[in-house]
């Protein structure tokens, strides 16, 4: 079902860019206006997506996602703590 909707949104977003680029053919300042309306609704779609999609994951989905970031962030923590333990032999 998110699939379908997800192709209905592309279907739609591409009807309007490409009627944006034809009015710009009959009338530049209208095509102008057309293009920045299609950024603009693109944006907005796009963002509010994303919240949605980020508001719909189980409560197990963002446990899971919170341990895999903790989990790189030390693994970055200990690399750089490694790297500042590998220079400080290196200078002496």
């Amino acid at each position: 079902m998110m699939l379908l909707l997800g192709l209905l949104f592309v279907v739609l977003a591409a009807a309007m860019l490409f009627l944006a680029v034809a009015l710009t053919v009959v009338n530049p300042l209208g095509g102008l206006i057309g293009l920045v309306l299609f950024f603009v609704i693109a944006r907005a779609v796009w963002r509010r997506g994303r919240r949605w999609f980020a508001s719909s994951r189980s409560p197990d989905a963002r446990r899971h996602h919170r341990a895999r970031v903790a989990a790189a962030a030390a693994r970055v923590e200990a690399a750089h703590a490694e790297a500042l333990r590998r220079l400080g032999d290196a200078s002496d």
